[in-house]
């Protein structure tokens, strides 16, 4: 017979009876859980956690119109720009503005006095860091010199607890911020928020300065040109006598007109790419303004600074050389590769539009001077004067226009003390009250609810594997065989008073020991043997159990009970020979002429127990060494003889399948009421298979949570093989916890009737 694993129907009391059977578990379990989140939760460093909200909004204020005329835009209408603020708000740039404002080198919080977290502490034993911290290499050396900001490190530690979220359809930015210290936190995150400020209006205010410098330099050449042309206008004036006019019914003067306006307006278009490409070209890739009016360059600046970030966090755990940092340093390298390139296409493309506006300007210039010189060659007076007027009337409009613009960036640089802005502060951060982390109660809660579902997991899969013979469920769907009883185990030691009111106590209520003794502990405390202690005790629990076998056997047959029964196991340390002595004084109670035989020829017991000498025996009579009425011993029991192994033969399994041994059943039957053998265990040898085949019905004996499934019914099946009558299985050694409290209180009625 094969043993296969069948589906089960379901039974919620088998799932209770499973979680009561490994309660400790489930309660070991949990408790570990629990207790280490306690540990966790009451020892780790409390975390605060402070919050500000910032309002980047588009201006609606047109008053500066030179951030027109030179390309620069407060904000760009789509989100672009909104998405690189958050970025630069978790910038290392911004982390070290703000720990140079914060003075933070001189800050207890950052000065090793700081309180220490458990968790810090796995994190840096985990990762084998300390391990690690003082063998840095030569190149992390190198960097961690070549850092051009003492505060750099610093920084990345303001970065790391830093959380910057978009508040959803709105211009709104929440910045959290989080540190073991409460009112260090609050200033912090507003200390943050006000840098943010100050840079993004500085980023502004310079490049407006850089135009009024230009504005002024040029403004200044051009005035010193103009007092040039009105000596030269006064002084032809003069010599010639006529006054300063202009002779716009001219056509010659007319077309130098035309072309000094042109020149005019193209000499401002060169002073404005003048300025972006300086701009541009004074810049690095790693320091261009937040707010360049170039998409491809704000989207490629935003990567670089998040794939900055995410390397510098890496850092921290892992060396520069360390597998996980290859790939974020690949993709940090190529991030700014890529920043570099546009950067210097940038620079390319702002150059090549300055030097087409100069080109531009000095071939209107060139046109002017030459339509000049043609005016000139008229010989007219009159003329003359209309071109140095002409010249004087140009030069005069580039000095209001350029004085105009650089009123206004002296305006804008003005504000800078004002702190004008687009981007304010909403909500100042508080200092906070409570920490965010641990939460105690809400961690212990949670450890108990996986403590109690990882424990009832726990329970199930040990059942899992668990394929041992357990219950009498088990013994039927496995051999379809029934039941005949079950035996408790009883500990090596004894049952004590102690163990009679706890390990035992709902099973021995159930019955008396005695009227003359009833419920007498010590009685209780001598039981430390199960061999006959249907003789010794015969009131005590366990002997009732070894009577409801006997009953069960007798019940098991319609017409008439079997007078010869195999006890045999799958494998040894069953029990067998301790059930086969107990049944043989149960059915001797019965004033049953009982013969009890010992066929394991190779490991007897049966005469240790029933203290006669093993002398002759099975062996001697098959033998022929011995007669029978000189093997078979009486005992000191009533109604019970013994019939040993004798000595220990070289071939066992031939002489329990002699004919002899044949002969000797018949004559055991006609002498005696009921004739039980105790014999090997069935894998160890073949002697209880060939006995089998000879008696009317074999006993198996099966260790409860000892004997394997597949042990089992390949036990079952070499029975088969050979046609054994099978009547059932006693389950012996049963471990009586609530889980066979439900089969103890219930298998009298469900297997009794066999």
């Amino acid at each position: 017979m094969e043993y296969k694993d069948e589906p089960r129907e379901l039974d919620l009391m088998q799932y209770w009876v499973v979680i009561l059977k490994r309660k400790w578990v489930l309660i070991t379990f949990a408790s570990v859980i629990v207790i280490l989140t306690g540990i966790f939760s009451f020892t780790t460093t409390p975390i605060y956690r402070a919050s500000t909200t910032i309002l980047i909004e588009e201006s609606s204020s047109k008053m500066l119109s030179i951030e027109d005329e030179f390309g620069y835009t407060r904000q760009v209408s789509d989100m672009r720009f909104f998405n690189t603020q958050l970025h630069f708000l978790q910038s290392l740039a911004l982390a070290e503005r703000v720990a140079e404002k914060m003075k933070l080198l001189s800050r207890t919080e950052f000065k090793g006095e700081s309180k220490k977290s458990i968790l810090g502490d796995i994190k840096y034993f985990v990762t084998l860091r300390w391990v690690f911290s003082g063998n840095d290499s030569e190149e992390e050396k190198t960097n961690n010199i070549s850092r051009s900001s003492p505060y750099s490190g610093i920084a990345g530690s303001i970065v790391n607890n830093l959380d910057v979220s978009p508040i959803r359809d709105t211009n709104l930015v929440g910045v959290n911020f989080t540190s073991p210290y409460p009112a260090f936190t609050a200033e912090l995150v507003n200390t943050l928020a006000d840098e943010f400020i100050s840079f993004s209006y500085e980023t502004r205010a310079e490049y407006t300065r850089r135009a009024s410098d230009i504005l002024t330099t040029t403004i200044s050449n051009l005035r010193d040109e103009l007092d040039v042309i009105n000596r030269e206008l006064q002084q032809y004036g003069s010599e010639k006598d006529l006054p300063v006019l202009s002779n716009t019914n001219n056509p010659a003067i007319t077309t130098y007109q035309a072309y000094n306006a042109a020149y005019t307006q193209a000499e401002l278009e060169m002073v404005d790419a003048q300025t972006k490409y300086n701009s541009l070209r004074d810049a690095t890739p790693e320091t261009l303004p937040t707010d360049l009016a170039n998409p491809i360059i704000q989207g490629l600046q935003a990567d670089y600074t998040q794939y900055r970030r995410e390397y510098e966090e890496l850092l921290e755990n892992y060396e520069e050389g360390h597998p996980k940092m290859r790939q974020p340093k690949t993709r940090l390298d190529f991030a700014q590769r890529q920043l570099r390139e546009e950067w210097e296409k940038a620079v390319e493309a702002a150059k090549a539009n300055y030097e087409s506006a100069r080109d531009k300007a000095y071939s209107l210039k060139r046109l002017r001077n030459e339509q000049g010189d043609k005016v000139a060659e008229m010989g007219s007076d009159v003329s003359q004067i209309a071109i140095l007027q002409s010249q004087v009337d140009s030069i005069t409009t580039k000095i209001e226009q350029y004085v105009k613009m650089r009123d206004e960036a002296r305006v804008t640089a003005t504000l800078e003390g004002m702190r004008s802005s687009n981007i304010s502060v909403v909500q100042k951060a508080e200092i906070p009250k409570m920490p965010i982390s641990p939460q105690k109660q809400k961690n212990l809660i949670l450890a108990l609810m996986i403590g109690l579902f990882g424990g009832v997991g726990l329970c199930f899969f040990l059942e899992y594997l668990d394929n041992s013979v357990k219950t009498p469920d088990d013994i039927e769907k496995i051999s379809g065989l029934p039941s005949l009883g079950m035996i408790p185990y009883l500990p090596p030691e004894g049952i004590s008073k102690k163990k009679k009111y706890g390990y035992f106590s709902k099973y021995a209520d159930h019955y008396s020991y005695g009227d003359e003794n009833p419920g007498n502990e010590e009685i209780l405390e001598q039981v430390k043997e199960i061999e006959l202690v249907n003789y010794l005790f015969p009131r005590f629990f366990i002997s009732e159990d070894y009577r409801t076998v006997r009953t069960s056997i007798l019940l098991s047959y319609a017409k008439s009970p079997p007078k010869s029964i195999v006890l045999s196991s799958a494998v040894p340390s069953e029990g067998k020979t301790t059930t086969a002595s107990n049944l043989a004084v149960a059915f001797a109670q019965l004033s049953e002429k009982v013969l009890i035989v010992d066929s394991d020829l190779r490991k007897p017991r049966l005469h240790k127990i029933f203290k006669v000498k093993n002398i002759g025996g099975l062996s001697g009579y098959l033998a022929g060494k011995a007669t029978l009425t000189d093997s078979i011993k009486m005992t000191a029991i009533d109604n019970i003889w013994i019939l040993p192994s004798g000595p220990i033969p070289p071939n066992p399994s031939e002489l329990l399948n002699s004919e002899r041994m044949k002969e000797l059943m018949e004559k055991m039957r006609e002498g005696f009421d009921m004739v039980l053998f105790d014999t090997p265990p069935v894998l160890a040898a073949i002697d209880a298979v060939v006995l089998s085949s000879m008696v009317e019905s074999v006993l198996l004996v099966l260790h409860s949570g000892k004997t394997t499934n597949k042990a089992f019914a390949k036990a079952v099946d070499d029975l088969h093989k050979v046609k054994a009558n099978i009547m059932g299985v006693v389950l012996n050694e049963v471990r009586m916890n609530q889980m066979d409290t439900y089969y103890y209180k219930g298998y009298h009625g469900k297997y009794a009737g066999y």
